[in-house]
């Protein structure tokens, strides 16, 4: 009797140091949910954008911001699906309209204001600095097909220049439907956009490219009058250039 004790208490010992190790990787899944996930939103039925402001003014007027692909915009306005799953199914799916604020002249970047002024939306927090470095795991949040809002993994694998445009590479899967969505980088515990979803080479696994972090602060950076992105408290921009420069 005294060694079945002994065994079921050693057993029991056991239970609560792997449950001790099991609890701080939930804590990051919760975060990957909560920062990266989230905030991610499908577009037109064919793309995908990251909410990046939303935050209601003295007022209590919402102004929600979402920053996508300029390829992902066709015309001044259009729908956006903001979708809740559990298991897969879609349990809540609500259809919002916005205008098209601004398209970069150079780069496949784009941001939409939400005609919802009422809610207050989960914001990606966009990275201060480029943290990853060749061989480093991203995540990689969209609409693969349009279809149900997915998550990958892969690897940072570098730059990829075309026409002199500077982009990331990386091997999280991904396919048409993911253009406009969110590449994350890990920093700390914190889930950090640093690219948008831009292009892949046909017929080939690991030659996903994302307009790079670079582009995205200098992109918001130079915002016309009419549009003004709130970003989060933590993110300090650069100065602008002086002009000539």
């Amino acid at each position: 009797m005294t060694r079945n004790l002994a065994i079921v208490a050693l057993f029991f010992a056991l239970t609560m140091i792997a449950l001790a190790f099991a609890i701080p990787a939930f804590a990051a899944d919760t975060n990957l949910k909560t920062q990266a996930i989230a905030p991610v939103v499908k577009i037109n039925q064919s793309c995908s954008g990251t909410i990046i402001s939303s935050e209601a003014d003295k007022d209590g007027k919402v102004k929600t911001q979402i920053l996508t692909a300029k390829h992902c915009i066709k015309g001044k306005y259009g729908q956006l699906n903001i979708e809740t799953t559990e298991r897969g199914k879609p349990i809540k799916d609500v259809n919002v309209w916005y205008d098209n604020d601004r398209e970069d002249y150079k780069t496949d970047l784009a941001v939409i204001t939400l005609r919802d002024t009422e809610t207050v939306y989960p914001v990606a927090t966009i990275a201060g600095a480029e943290m990853v470095e060749l061989g480093d795991e991203v995540v990689v949040v969209g609409y693969p097909r349009a279809l149900i809002k997915t998550v990958t993994r892969g690897l940072f694998s570098g730059y990829q220049v075309i026409d002199d445009a500077t982009l990331y590479r990386a091997t999280a899967a991904m396919t048409y439907g993911n253009s406009g969505g969110a590449l994350f980088q890990k920093n700390g515990e914190t889930y950090e956009l640093i690219g948008v979803t831009s292009m892949k080479y046909r017929d080939s696994e690991f030659m996903n490219l994302f307009v790079p972090l670079k582009e995205i602060q200098e992109f918001l950076r130079l915002k016309p009058t009419k549009v003004t992105v709130t970003l989060s408290p933590t993110f300090d921009l650069p100065a602008s250039p002086p002009i000539g420069e």
